[in-house]
């Protein structure tokens, strides 16, 4: 990859607009940044088609092209069998400064102006869960919310754990873009029980959970549970069932169902933190939730 980065074609361009070339990896520029502006840059040159993010519309019939910016998903980079552990990349030949400090008048600030300073955010769309890096799992909860009450306590969240590597170009090693090492792990909040030990259930294929070096297990207890060494190939997605009771006191005065600031539980899985949700590729960082809700029961 290395190679493809530091080539260049030796001719300096000054003050020109790029347009977006539209393909597997354009989605989360196309409404933030459909150009970029270049400063004084050269173009990367031999870039692969699927890699040309900015730049001349390569040909129908050439494999490679010219850029002004290149972006390598995280799937490629991850890859690499010399650049183990790494993330999406984008490269631009460009001495032009992403700051104002100069003034409007300045010629080297081109970055800063390309359409209405969205350069940062276009990145971090890109970043986030579906976006145009890849490479990473990401967990959600549902329902959002559900309700109980106490004659029928019981409700069902499900975890859905996808991996969100967009399709890797051809010529890709054979795995490429898999997640694997998966744990999702959690505590439940007060209120909140299994009705007994291992009754979770999940759809994720289990290989070898890194942090024991074993065959990855699904177990819980009355109050906690994990699933270890999820595996997920590309653009798959598995589920984790977790059938949960609602416990509370049966006196009305402690009871969190008459209580409208107690009467709900919220499970939340954070990735990346320790013993909740994380996976050997790397994880994105929205939060799954999802609450149960008791309500009382009406008296007319």
């Amino acid at each position: 990859m290395a190679p493809t980065i530091n080539a260049t074609a030796g001719t300096a361009f000054f003050g020109m607009d790029t347009l977006l070339v539209s393909g597997i990896y354009s989605g989360s520029f196309e409404t933030l940044l459909p150009s970029i502006r270049g400063g004084y840059f050269t173009h990367m040159t031999g870039v692969p088609k699927d890699n040309i993010l900015y730049g001349p519309i390569p040909s129908a019939a050439s494999s490679t092209g010219n850029a002004y910016g290149a972006f390598f998903p995280a799937a490629q980079v991850f890859s690499q069998p010399n650049e183990p552990g790494g993330t999406c990349l984008f490269s631009v030949i460009d001495i032009s400064p992403f700051d104002t400090s100069a003034g409007l008048n300045n010629p080297y600030q081109f970055n800063t102006s390309s359409i209405g300073h969205n350069l940062g955010q276009a990145f971090v769309n890109a970043a986030a869960a579906g976006g145009s890096c890849g490479g990473m799992a990401s967990i959600a909860a549902s329902p959002p919310t559900q309700s109980v009450t106490l004659n029928a306590p019981m409700a069902t969240i499900t975890l859905t754990v996808k991996n969100e590597t967009l399709p890797v170009p051809n010529g890709s090693p054979a795995g490429s873009g898999s997640i694997s090492g998966g744990r999702v792990a959690a505590t439940l909040p007060a209120h909140l029980q299994f009705a007994a030990n291992n009754t979770i259930t999940t759809t994720c294929t289990q290989g070898i959970d890194p942090g024991t070096s074993a065959q990855g297990v699904t177990t819980n207890t009355t109050t906690g549970f994990s699933v270890t060494g999820i595996t997920i190939p590309n653009l798959g997605s598995c589920q984790i069932t977790l059938p949960v009771t609602w416990t509370d006191t049966s006196v009305p005065a402690t009871n969190a169902c008459i209580q409208s600031a107690l009467n709900t539980a919220t499970l939340s899985i954070t990735p990346g933190a320790a013993q909740q949700f994380s996976t050997t590729q790397g994880q994105t960082n929205d939060i799954a939730t999802a609450s149960v809700v008791c309500t009382a029961p009406s008296w007319n």
